[in-house]
């Protein structure tokens, strides 16, 4: 199976192709770059690199947020777009999930090592808040614990470290609020390393979403809806003028 993947719920865009879950080629653009002029250009030359065209794609993959309202609508409409127009099979992944998936295989808790342990991706969702869910990874499976949500990044580590186990946190809401993290290293449950990525990356969506072509579940590219946890500005802007004119 030949799969197309992208994800543009952060200023960093990611992009892979693989086949027979093997990986031809990835891609990260940088921040700064409209996301919109990219996608095509960037999904081109991702495909001549690989030898591949456009209908030799058997499934599209595209990162569900949460995320930045744009981008996120940006690449999920592109993707969207792109498997209804091809014909093929489409699947919506979380952003938080497959950044979860960026933690390493296993941690060393004093007394042993252990590869089932919680992990806390942290999305970047401004005014003051993280994007965030818990999971529980095991190698290479992933189980999500709790629900998706947007919350203050000082009410989320008062949680966390009320847990009577370690927690893996890691994202760009974890880089964003950095020295509140640094703080507990070493004397707290809180887990982390700054050398491990900390975006959503297409490669580990596709992980996901291969997990789910197993058992034979996909997405409606027509109905499907990404995850936005909040409202945006222009919505929050126009509620503010009809509450004015009430």
């Amino acid at each position: 199976m030949n799969v197309l993947a992208f994800d543009t719920s952060t200023p960093f865009a990611t992009y892979a192709l693989s086949r027979d879950r093997q990986m031809l080629a990835t891609h990260i653009s940088q921040p700064g770059r409209n996301h919109s002029s990219r996608i095509v250009e960037t999904i081109g030359q991702m495909l001549q690199k690989s030898g591949m065209e456009l209908k030799d794609i058997d499934l599209v993959v595209s990162g569900g947020g949460p995320g930045a309202f744009t981008g996120l609508r940006v690449g999920l409409a592109a993707a969207k777009a792109l498997a209804y127009g091809l014909g093929v099979k489409f699947k919506g992944i979380s952003s938080l999930a497959a950044c979860a998936m960026n933690a390493p295989a296993s941690i060393t808790t004093e007394p042993k090592e252990s590869s089932a342990f919680l992990v806390c991706p942290l999305l970047d969702a401004r005014k003051k808040q993280v994007y965030t869910a818990l999971y529980k990874k095991n190698n290479d499976d992933l189980t999500q614990v709790t629900g998706e949500m947007a919350m203050a990044p000082e009410k989320l580590l008062s949680q966390l470290t009320g847990l009577m186990q370690p927690v893996y946190c890691l994202g760009t809401g974890f880089t964003e609020y950095l020295p509140r993290f640094e703080e507990l290293k070493g004397r707290s449950n809180i887990l982390f390393d700054l050398d491990l990525p900390q975006i959503p990356r297409a490669e580990k969506m596709i992980l996901l979403a291969l997990a789910d072509v197993d058992n034979d579940r996909f997405d409606d590219p027509k109905t499907f809806n990404p995850r936005y946890l909040r409202k945006s500005d222009a919505e929050l802007n126009l509620l503010n003028v009809q509450n004015h004119g009430d």
